[in-house]
């Protein structure tokens, strides 16, 4: 055996070893690693009379092995205006808790987290983030939601989260859109163009 192909052989198994523990390490942290959660925000009843008629947005929670985080970002805010927010635990899984009629529950926030400042900026949007060393949706199941509060406490946004493979499934959720019906080609022409009548 030459000295080249030797070389070229032990380059070829060292490829190799290192691509199996990249591939594991991969499967680790994305099979039993971190879990997602994402919630949708939308304005409550009390965001009119606030005068917030526009407020809206979307919140990101990572349930990590050792750190878990949340952002947050809103729009539709007073410019200027300072807002707080946290994570809740809902009631129970059947009750949407951001539906107005959602049951009476403790107000109090999720113990563990620590929320950063959610400030609107000139055109009335706002980011923030907030950590824990301790949440583990894991040992408590929640479910969890997302509330946004004006300085006196009134919640003027509110949203659950939810993971892909677990969607919410109170009274007041959305439903599912159905797939659009198919059409014929003789269907052209008697009003039937295309994506008419799809749910938006």
């Amino acid at each position: 055996m030459t000295p080249r192909l030797t070389s070229a052989i032990v380059a070829t198994v060292g490829a190799l070893a290192f691509a199996g523990v990249a591939t594991a390490h991969g499967d680790h942290h994305g099979a039993k690693g971190a879990k997602v959660y994402r919630a949708k925000l939308v304005k409550t009843a009390a965001a009119d009379t606030a005068q917030l008629p526009g407020v809206a947005g979307r919140a990101q929670l990572v349930d990590g092995k050792k750190r878990n985080k949340i952002s947050i970002h809103v729009r539709g805010l007073k410019p200027g205006d300072t807002y707080a927010w946290h994570i809740h635990k809902a009631a129970n899984a059947t009750d949407d808790p951001c539906a107005p009629s959602a049951p009476v529950v403790d107000g109090t926030p999720y113990a563990g987290w620590m929320y950063g400042a959610l400030t609107a900026n000139e055109a009335g949007n706002a980011s923030a983030k907030g950590t824990s060393t301790t949440f583990d949706s894991r040992a408590d199941t929640g479910p969890f939601y997302v509330d946004v509060h004006t300085a006196d406490g009134t919640v003027i946004a509110c949203g659950v989260l939810t993971s892909k493979s677990k969607k919410w499934h109170g009274k007041n959720a959305h439903a599912v859109k159905r797939p659009e019906p198919r059409h014929s080609q003789d269907s052209k022409g008697h009003g039937h163009e295309p994506g008419h009548g799809r749910d938006d």
